[in-house]
């Protein structure tokens, strides 16, 4: 049987072709979903996102497979900050692109990393009696830490919530806002989840 060897421009080429129609496609959905405008913002972010994957990484599946991640965040980033809820859906599709070209030696961690996350999050939402943290949060930090497994799900989750700590005590000191009040998490924790993808231990 002859293997026909693709050379690896050709093979990054499409990679990169299939990640801009993607990206224009999964925004092109969540503006008319969302009912929203088109954002120019989430394709430059997109593009960022793709390039710092290609810098990083090597094999083009991995690449995808985390792009198609980002995409997924950037979805449920913006509902989030537009509608303060985010769909059922978004927490399966985030977990069954965790199964795509997997290592099955990963796959205890990537269970462990779910349920310590889950642990740490529902500690943090009765701590703070459902103020900071809502069950949209829960879900979406959960489905993350199967995706990145124990450690890089712990590392975006920590990263995730320091930058919300951070940036909302600015804006409400610059806004003279009252303390507690309610903010959307899942960007921030998106935010986290992407730093999160390159630890690497």
């Amino acid at each position: 049987m002859i293997f026909i060897k693709i050379p690896t421009i050709v093979i990054n080429s499409i990679t990169i072709a299939l990640m801009l129609i993607t990206t224009f496609a999964v925004e092109r959905i969540r503006a008319n979903k969302q009912k929203t405008k088109f954002r120019w913002l989430n394709i430059i972010l997109s593009v960022v996102a793709g390039t710092l994957l290609f810098l990083f990484f090597t094999e083009p599946l991995v690449i995808f497979k985390n792009f198609l991640f980002v995409q997924v965040m950037l979805y449920a980033s913006n509902q989030d900050f537009n509608e303060h809820q985010v769909d059922d859906y978004i927490y399966p599709m985030i977990c069954m692109l965790g199964l795509i070209f997997f290592n099955y030696a990963n796959f205890v961690t990537m269970i462990v990393g779910a349920l310590a996350l889950f642990i740490i999050q529902m500690i943090v939402f009765f701590a703070c009696k459902g103020s900071f943290i809502g069950g949209a949060d829960v879900k979406f930090t959960i489905a993350c830490g199967f995706f990145l497994g124990l450690t890089r799900g712990f590392v975006g989750t920590i990263i995730g919530l320091l930058i919300a700590i951070i940036v909302n005590m600015i804006i409400q000191k610059v806004h003279k806002e009252k303390k507690n009040q309610p903010f959307p998490l899942v960007p921030y924790l998106s935010i986290g989840m992407f730093i999160g993808i390159f630890f690497v231990f």
